[in-house]
């Protein structure tokens, strides 16, 4: 395999993350603020990238198919995206209909599901008050999970020497839950 570093990144950012963006956007009937939105969303981005930078097989419909499973988890598909007690078992659990891929290399693949991981549990961190005053669960505020420790461990398992294509996700994983509302 070849080593394809940064350029995948930038070749999804420039070229592929436009088409994705374009036929998720097209197929949830996005209106032209929530694309503006989804377009500058990290986590999708990351999503998108993160078969292209693993070199998966069929790299283009895995990052379709997953960005679909976001969507439809971002417009209120609580079956798919409310965590609930059954997720506590692994800060992977509730990933677990993002990390379906053919082929690529794992340590790669590994990296990109701990960013999402650290970008989830972030968010639970940031959602603490908002969720306990709506009544919606989040496992920091029952005790079930401990903020510090997993994000200790998750960066800890992102390591110092990501993937070069992966790197630009690494540089501020804070970031990337401030963009993921579609309804801006």
């Amino acid at each position: 395999m070849r080593d394809i570093g940064t350029s995948v990144c930038a070749n999804v950012r420039q070229l592929q993350w436009t088409e994705l963006c374009n036929c998720i956007c097209e197929t949830f009937r996005f209106s032209a603020k929530e694309k503006e939105a989804f377009q500058k969303n990290q986590t999708a981005k990351l999503i998108a990238a993160l078969p292209f930078a693993a070199e998966c097989d069929d790299a283009k419909r895995t990052a379709l198919a997953h960005l679909a499973i976001y969507v439809t988890e971002l417009r209120g598909g609580a079956v798919i995206g409310d965590h609930t007690p059954a997720d506590n078992e692994s800060v992977y659990a509730r990933l677990r209909l993002l990390s379906s891929f053919k082929g690529g290399k794992k340590s790669v693949i590994d990296q990109g599901m701990s960013l999402l991981a650290l970008t989830m549990i972030r968010g639970y961190e940031k959602s603490k008050s908002y969720d306990a005053q709506h009544h919606i669960y989040n496992p920091l505020n029952d005790g079930s999970w401990n903020f510090e420790s997993m994000e200790r461990d998750l960066l800890s398992s992102i390591g110092s020497n990501p993937s070069s294509a992966l790197r630009e996700f690494v540089q501020n994983p804070a970031e990337a839950w401030e963009s993921t509302d579609t309804e801006n």
